[in-house]
């Protein structure tokens, strides 16, 4: 099971790095005295590809396949939960958008009660706010629905 695991983990993150080391090949590299824009996403993604190489040759040199038993579940959920607060934050502001994520990636995982879920809602959504409303002063809106 592991070693199915290290082969798609492998090719995610080499398919991750190679991606990003070609957003950042217009980026100037710069020198070791000065480091230009692109030196950290360059250096970073190569790293990242290469890792992703390494671990897909180690786990297809013990003989494993793709993936035996996928979960579907965990990763749509999760998803899901991404893209509905990337939509929602700035069009419902923080106080929709936490909770709607929080629900989708909470059922990533099954057996759990309702009240559960309201405990992590409310504090994780008021945590948000305290850290980068208030704390941090970021210019994230609380609530933005217009009728």
């Amino acid at each position: 099971m592991i070693k199915s695991k290290d082969f798609a983990g492998g090719i995610l993150l080499f398919a991750v790095g190679t991606f990003f080391l070609w957003l950042s090949l217009p980026l100037p590299v710069g020198s070791l005295q000065h480091f230009g824009p692109g030196m950290l996403p360059k250096t970073l993604s190569t790293f990242l590809a290469i890792g992703g190489a390494m671990l897909t040759l180690k786990a297809a040199a013990r003989g494993s396949s793709l993936l035996e038993d996928f979960h579907w579940r965990p990763t749509l959920s999760l998803l899901a939960a991404f893209v509905v607060f990337a939509l929602l934050i700035r069009s419902a502001g923080l106080v929709v958008a936490a909770p709607c994520s929080l629900t989708l990636a909470y059922y990533a995982e099954g057996g759990r009660s309702f009240g559960e879920l309201a405990a992590i809602v409310i504090a994780v959504t008021a945590g948000c706010i305290l850290l980068f409303k208030t704390a941090l002063g970021l210019p994230i809106p609380l609530l933005t629905i217009s009728w």
